[in-house]
């Protein structure tokens, strides 16, 4: 959502999501009237590379960035993001009708009585979002982070020859793709499940009302199933492939669902006990790696009320035959595709 260099070229969005165990990317294009997915990129990344506190092997980071702008063409600007850790998210309404200049005013002072660090330390971005609660106001939702988190992206970025048009909110992003996909009504909760934390963020008629973290080692899959198979290498593969043996369901793959499930539930009782004036959830959806595992689905299902499906962020898309064999994985790529529709 900051605003920081060049545009990207025109009817195109480019949006790469670094995260512990892969950088994403997407880039999409717009052909008249519809968006297409014009390709796609992962590039694995070691443990320790980076993490939600920052960068810790740069050197690595930036290999693994310039390797997924040639993937996906050589594109030389972006979208990237920031964990909603890194960021102060605030949504406020303001009257109808201000300037620009009225508008920084009244955000400044927000940030002023919202922050602990001092307004000077701080790169602050607002977005109008939609209509206030009294009449003649708009939503304003405000994002602040400290300056040396912008800093660190811009210098990996620009190391990895990439321009950051935007940097946006890992929270914000999610709901645009939710958004895009036609999924964001009512009460919706999201979990976004990677390789060493769940994200819970649940919105209200398209607000985000809550937002949670916790760890979970989804790492362990791999490790479980190379300990069950005895070879590293028949473990990637059949985790690379999503071709699980019946045997290997029932002993490693089931136990582990049943595990996520569990925790996803008790997010879920988390939310619901702490909220106020929310007394059930619409939909679930379910995005990121764990997403993409035979049978989470209806494990999870097993373990909550709201119906739960799979956020499959190019549902709206022109997908061409080339990328077809990527639809399995679609949900892993939900962080990047909301980014590339910011570009």
């Amino acid at each position: 959502m900051l605003r920081l260099g060049r545009q990207q070229k025109a009817g195109e969005g480019v949006g790469i999501d670094l995260g512990p165990s892969a950088v994403k990317a997407v880039k999409l294009q717009r052909r008249g009237q519809a968006v297409a997915l014009a390709s796609v990129a992962t590039v694995p990344c070691e443990s320790g590379w980076y993490s939600a506190s920052g960068v810790g092997n740069q050197k690595a980071v930036v290999g693994a960035l310039m390797k997924a702008a040639q993937m996906l063409g050589g594109v030389r600007a972006a979208v990237m993001a920031l964990p909603d850790s890194a960021v102060m998210q605030r949504s406020v309404d303001f009257p109808v009708g201000l300037s620009e200049r009225e508008k920084e005013e009244l955000v400044f002072a927000e940030l002023a009585r919202m922050s602990p660090f001092p307004v000077e330390d701080l790169r602050a971005d607002w977005q109008v979002v939609g209509p206030g609660v009294e009449p003649e106001t708009e939503r304003v939702v405000i994002v602040a982070t400290r300056h040396e988190r912008v800093e660190a992206m811009q210098l990996i970025a620009e190391e990895a020859g990439l321009t950051l048009s935007h940097l946006d909110v890992e929270s914000l992003a999610l709901r645009r793709a939710a958004l895009r996909a036609e999924l964001l009504s009512g009460v919706t909760a999201l979990v976004d499940a990677g390789e060493d934390t769940i994200e819970l963020v649940v919105w209200v008629n398209g607000e985000r009302r809550f937002d949670r973290s916790q760890s979970f080692e989804a790492s362990r899959i791999r490790r479980d199933l190379a300990r069950f198979l005895r070879s590293n290498e028949a473990a990637n593969q059949m985790v690379a492939s999503n071709q699980w043996s019946e045997a290997a369901k029932t002993d490693v793959l089931q136990p582990f669902l049943a595990k996520f499930a569990f925790e996803v539930a008790n997010l879920l009782k988390f939310f619901l006990t702490a909220s106020e004036g929310v007394t059930q959830i619409d939909r679930l959806l379910l995005a990121g790696g764990v997403a993409t595992l035979p049978g989470v689905v209806e494990a999870v299902q097993g373990m909550v009320s709201p119906p739960v499906a799979l956020l499959n962020p190019w549902v709206k898309l022109t997908v061409a035959a080339r990328w077809q064999e990527w639809l399995p994985v679609a949900p892993r790529f939900a962080l990047a595709t909301g980014l590339a529709w910011r570009g």
